[in-house]
């Protein structure tokens, strides 16, 4: 399962709704530990042709993501493998479409306020650095988010914000809005409807459980001065997709998931180094495979 650098949001309604529901009654559950963990996975994309190119390829993905109270941590790296390459540049340049392997690392705070029994505010700040070679100022996006958080009577979260990745080359804003119902349901459904990230899970059990969501994401790298397409450049590249996942939590704060996903609208782009458009490529769908623990609340 790829964690997403947009949607801590999602724990964070989830440790809302749990203190909410302790609040409401103290017999029934204990108070949420502090929000500490550390969630690991590996995904394996299929093949996928760069449309307008000759270029196709394939990758493996590992990720981390860790929080503890207000600080979080992300990191992932992309492993690419080209099965096609060397052949279509984009008009006016010599080289390729192709890219190494691609790599993130995001440090960030988060704060949660409760505003009464009803009203709450969530923010977080992070710097992601994306880069093929080496990390610099140049390859970092950053990523401010704000929202404000209603409980309903029955339990039920609205929310509403907003959040930027902004970076030199791609200067995103984007709306975050939804609701987020039944949340802490030991059995049976719930479902996070919003955006960036949405979720329907259906628990047979507290161990068993089947999870169906969507997610956005768009990540923003700086290629090595070697790159032979553009050096020193930007690579862009956005997903949007649906993915089916069987969770499995066999103690209180471990949970395994093994899920696919289909990876529909995808695109890239490649910027020069002063952050000019390049070339503009939409990319062929693909499956993609994953594997993660999730340790802790």
């Amino acid at each position: 399962m790829r964690q997403s650098f947009h949607a801590h949001i999602v724990a964070v309604l989830l440790l809302s709704a749990l203190c909410s529901g302790a609040e409401a009654d103290d017999d029934a559950r204990e108070a949420p530990s502090p929000p500490m963990s550390v969630m690991m996975s590996v995904e394996q994309t299929g093949a996928a042709g760069i449309i307008g190119t000759n270029s196709a390829g394939s990758s493996t993905e590992f990720a981390i993501a860790a929080k503890w109270l207000v600080f979080v941590f992300d990191a992932d790296y992309r492993d690419m493998s080209w099965s096609r390459r060397s052949l279509v540049a984009p008009a006016g340049w010599s080289g390729t479409t192709e890219w190494g392997s691609l790599t993130r690392i995001a440090p960030g705070v988060q704060y949660y306020q409760s505003i009464g029994r009803r009203w709450a505010v969530w923010g977080k700040f992070a710097g992601i650095a994306g880069f093929e070679d080496n990390p610099s100022r140049r390859s970092v996006t950053w990523s401010p988010q704000l929202v404000v958080i209603r409980t309903l009577k029955d339990g039920t979260l609205l929310y509403c914000g907003a959040g930027s990745l902004y970076h030199r080359a791609s200067k995103t804003l984007f709306p975050i809005i939804g609701v987020a119902w039944n949340t802490d349901a030991r059995t049976g459904l719930s479902a996070v409807a919003a955006f960036p990230e949405a979720y329907a899970r259906y628990r047979f059990s507290e161990r068993l459980a089947l999870r169906a969501d969507y997610e956005w994401d768009t990540r923003v790298f700086g290629l090595a001065a070697n790159n032979p397409t553009v050096r020193d450049g930007y690579l862009r590249i956005r997903d949007h997709f649906p993915a089916l996942n069987v969770e499995f939590t066999p103690a209180r704060k471990a949970t395994f998931a093994a899920g696919v996903r289909w990876l529909g609208g995808r695109d890239v782009t490649i910027y020069d180094r002063d952050a000019r458009t390049v070339a503009e490529h939409d990319v062929e769908a693909a499956w993609a495979f994953s594997l993660s623990v999730l340790l802790g609340s």
